[in-house]
């Protein structure tokens, strides 16, 4: 985040910054703390939205090597930060429940 940024500003400035989209941001999904950098272990707090991106996605950054998308059902294994399955497994949770809500 940058000085004076919220979190909500900061997402939608990366997402423009890395994917070229813009990003509607629907809800909170929550707060799940990790570290950065496993021999130093500096503390992080992921903050994490459900939301849309509006657009095509296409790699504007170099702070990575590829963009891909993957199905909820198809995804990799390894991820850069633990909290990552934590995430996803609420992500999958909170689909599922808005399913079951609309049906």
């Amino acid at each position: 985040m940058e000085d004076g940024e919220s979190p909500e500003q900061a997402l939608v400035r990366e997402v423009q910054e890395e994917i070229g989209t813009g990003l509607i941001i629907n809800q909170l999904l929550g707060f799940y703390p990790d570290y950065y950098d496993a021999e130093a272990l500096i503390p992080i707090l992921n903050i994490v939205y459900t939301g849309q991106i509006s657009g095509a996605p296409k790699q504007q950054s170099d702070e990575f090597d590829m963009l891909e998308w993957f199905p909820l059902s198809g995804l990799p294994e390894v991820y850069a930060f633990h909290t990552m399955k934590n995430i996803l497994n609420d992500t999958r949770a909170r689909l599922e429940r808005v399913a079951n809500d609309t049906a």
